[in-house]
C-alpha cells in the first residue's frame, strides 16, 4: 500500500471538488481543514503531495453537494501512511 498514490487521490478529488465548488469545509476540524488546504494548494500549483508521515493519521471531514441535490452530504476522509494501514489489515 505504500506509495500507491492514496494522498494524491484525494489531493486530486479536493482539487476538482474544489474548482466546481461542490465542497464544503466542516469548521470544527481545523487540523483536517488546514491538511485539505495544503492538497489544494499543492494540486493548483502543480505539486503531487508527499507521502503521508507514518506518525500522522489525517482526518478530513467535508461536505460534498451532489448535482441537482439541494442538500448536501458528511463524508469523512482519513488520510494516512500505508504502513499504518497495513498494520490496521493485519490485526
Amino acid at each position: 500500500m505504500r506509495g500507491s498514490g492514496k494522498s494524491t487521490m484525494l489531493a486530486a478529488f479536493f482539487s476538482y471538488t474544489n474548482t466546481k465548488g461542490v465542497l464544503r469545509t466542516v469548521p470544527d476540524n481545523v487540523f483536517g481543514n488546514k491538511y485539505k488546504n495544503q492538497l489544494n494548494l499543492g494540486m493548483a500549483a502543480g505539486h503531487l503531495p508527499a507521502s503521508t508521515p507514518t506518525e500522522f493519521i489525517n482526518f478530513v471531514p467535508v461536505d460534498l453537494k451532489y448535482e441537482g441535490k439541494k442538500h448536501y452530504q458528511s463524508l469523512n476522509f482519513l488520510d494516512m501512511a500505508g504502513e499504518k494501514i497495513r498494520a490496521v489489515a493485519n490485526g
